[in-house]
């Protein structure tokens, strides 16, 4: 990643491995500490779960803050509980948001791809009524205060959009991952009016062939005419450093900062790191 141009990563983790790695790293990490807890039974547990990993990476000196993993495998109870620990130490929030049409139809009906991996895992939903809203509507509401990070996006819909607009909320987008994962991408026109709110991602080598910004800016550049390469700069740059909470640090030209500068070149419609400046 360093050698790719980037100097500042958000970074989902679930265990305590990568503290080391990350200590040693040219990158700055906000670690998301993520958490799964289906059950709302299990919310207590599931946050002393978390609250121990947690301080582990404090401890070793890095930034961090709780994230649920997705809305169909944490309870409403526990995002709420997340969102509202990370709003009151005024750190970022991160969830993957509808990301597959499978999630769509979990929360519409409680059916499709879900509920048969839930039946097959032999878990007991009782207590899950399908809102049929969204599962951003549903899960919205326990996003407190904290600034957040919806990563993916994929299945998203105007009226989602238009929803998050009276929250303090980024669209983070993870294109390649997308194509690898689900054969298709978000419908980028949607999101026309959020420039300052969009921002890129590259999910992790599970879904992706290398950790690049400029092949993901790429893709967008090949499927979304209403972004130009102005927006797509700024989603690699200030707006990913300002969905971290990292913008006195990071992601432009700041008086007394080493905030990291790469020269690229735009040609035919491409974008290419030509060199690691600084």
């Amino acid at each position: 990643m360093y050698e790719n141009g980037m100097v500042a990563v958000g970074n989902i983790c679930n265990t305590s491995l990568s503290a080391q790695i990350k200590n040693r790293s040219k990158v700055f990490y906000h670690s998301f500490v993520e958490l799964i807890g289906l059950n709302p039974a299990r919310k207590e547990i599931v946050m002393s779960e978390g609250a121990q990993l947690l301080k582990h990476f404090r401890d070793q000196g890095l930034r961090a803050s709780l994230a649920p993993h997705a809305p169909y495998s944490t309870s409403r109870e526990l995002i709420g509980a997340i969102a509202t620990a990370d709003a009151r130490e005024q750190m970022p929030f991160s969830i993957h948001n509808q990301e597959s049409p499978e999630e769509k139809a979990f929360f519409e009906s409680a059916s499709g791809g879900f509920k048969d991996l839930y039946d097959f895992l032999k878990l007991d939903l009782w207590w899950f009524v399908p809102p049929k809203t969204s599962s951003l509507a549903w899960y919205a509401p326990n996003m407190a205060h904290s600034r957040s990070v919806l990563v993916h996006n994929t299945c998203t819909e105007a009226a989602d959009v238009a929803l998050l607009k009276q929250y303090d909320a980024y669209w983070c987008f993870c294109p390649r991952a997308n194509l690898y994962i689900e054969s298709r991408l978000p419908d980028f026109a949607l999101f026309s009016e959020e420039k300052e709110r969009l921002c890129l991602g590259t999910d992790s080598l599970a879904s992706n062939d290398d950790l690049d910004l400029c092949s993901e800016a790429n893709v967008i550049f090949k499927n979304a005419p209403t972004l130009n390469m102005t927006n797509v700069l700024r989603m690699m740059t200030g707006n990913g450093a300002k969905a971290l909470g990292l913008e006195e640090e990071f992601g432009g030209f700041i008086k007394g900062k080493n905030a990291g500068l790469n020269l690229v070149e735009f040609k035919s419609g491409q974008m290419r790191l030509t060199k690691k400046l600084c």
